[in-house]
């Protein structure tokens, strides 16, 4: 994925460049005006603190953008930013937290569509006890597989496996839960009460752990912030997403596929796709 989750130490020094103690100081993390991208890297951002092990506690989401609230006298308006002394900086290893099981790895998800409790796949975790509810937070022509096959950020190129997935479509079982259905035209986040009748209505029930994921897992950044953040269900996001899991197909004319047919790793087969 291109959108992949910063090293420790890049973040490291985005803390000391500002100056947080991320074991003291709470992090409020803002869209400056309202855009669905804007809010999409606002929750990458959250995502990104809270795998390094910043807790809950200590990390915030603004529900709408700095500027509207301003417009609506709900923050204080002005030219009032600076760059703060690093001294007082935190860093990760302060923490002594592990959130790391938030991304879940492609052999996590091939046992979570599949069902299976003992793994073969070394290090990757079992099926979830209380079933799997796997979240699609695409368009619904990329999750049928009718509409068009796009580069990542709009890249074009010649060669199908550097900028283009071999083939649409989605994760065997996932539900098409698009990310503006959990937003309204402020990019706010709907009413908990709505985002949870959202869920059950698609089928989600009490116990099951959601695995989120879109393209390059910045859309589901939305929806499983919702489901995690907000609504507190068991949620895992598969950061490789689809950009990933279209990849691994296998070219039967062998001109582009890194697969061997017999690979264990094809998601072009329909026991996981």
């Amino acid at each position: 994925t291109e959108t992949i989750v910063p090293e420790g130490a890049n973040i490291d020094a985005f803390l000391k460049r500002f100056g947080v103690n991320p074991t003291t100081d709470l992090i409020v993390l803002a869209q400056d005006v309202p855009t669905d991208g804007n809010l999409m890297l606002t929750l990458r951002s959250w995502y990104t603190l809270y795998y390094w092990g910043v807790e809950k506690t200590h990390l915030a989401v603004l529900n709408g953008a700095a500027s509207t609230k301003i417009t609506a006298s709900q923050l204080t308006g002005g030219s009032i930013y600076t760059i703060p002394t690093s001294s007082g900086a935190g860093t990760l290893g302060s923490l002594y937290r592990d959130h790391t099981i938030l991304q879940a790895t492609l052999a996590d998800v091939f046992n979570a569509v599949q069902g299976i409790t003992s793994p073969t796949f070394t290090n990757s975790t079992p099926a979830p006890a209380g079933g799997s509810f796997i979240m699609d937070a695409r368009s619904s022509t990329e999750y049928d597989g009718t509409g068009s096959t796009v580069g990542p950020s709009n890249l074009t190129c010649a060669d199908t496996p550097s900028c283009y997935t071999p083939f649409e479509g989605h994760v065997k079982g996932a539900k098409n839960l698009p990310f503006a259905n959990f937003i309204n035209a402020n990019k706010e986040f709907l009413p908990k009460t709505d985002l949870a009748n959202l869920l059950s209505s698609n089928g989600y029930t009490s116990g099951q752990t959601i695995i989120a994921y879109c393209r390059t897992n910045v859309r589901s950044s939305i929806t499983g912030f919702a489901t995690l953040a907000i609504l507190g269900y068991p949620t895992r996001f598969y950061d490789g997403s689809w950009v990933e899991w279209g990849s691994l197909a296998y070219d039967t004319g062998a001109t582009w596929s890194n697969l061997s047919a017999v690979s264990p790793w094809r998601t072009d087969r329909g026991t996981v796709s």
